[in-house]
């Protein structure tokens, strides 16, 4: 995930944009593509990369957690549980 978001129609000015899904990651299991911006993490709201970083290592292995992000402009809610 890149640091910032450019401003460009349908993508929030901040958030953690996902640059590559690996298959099998905890990513690619909640549905999130090459595009998506996080928006938020847990509740959390996420401005970059490194606050969706901080927020995985807060949380214990096998934690799910609540994940907002916006894909073509429309926001999304998924699941995700950490390894």
């Amino acid at each position: 995930a890149s640091s910032q978001v450019k401003k460009h129609p349908g993508i929030p000015a901040s958030g953690a944009y996902v640059g590559r899904v690996r298959s099998g990651s905890p990513a690619a299991k909640a549905g999130l593509r090459a595009g998506d911006v996080i928006v938020a993490l847990g509740g959390q709201p996420v401005a970059r990369a490194k606050d969706v970083h901080r927020l995985i290592q807060e949380m214990p292995k096998g934690y799910d957690l609540s994940l907002t992000y916006v894909r073509a402009g429309q926001e999304q809610d998924a699941h995700i549980r950490l390894y």
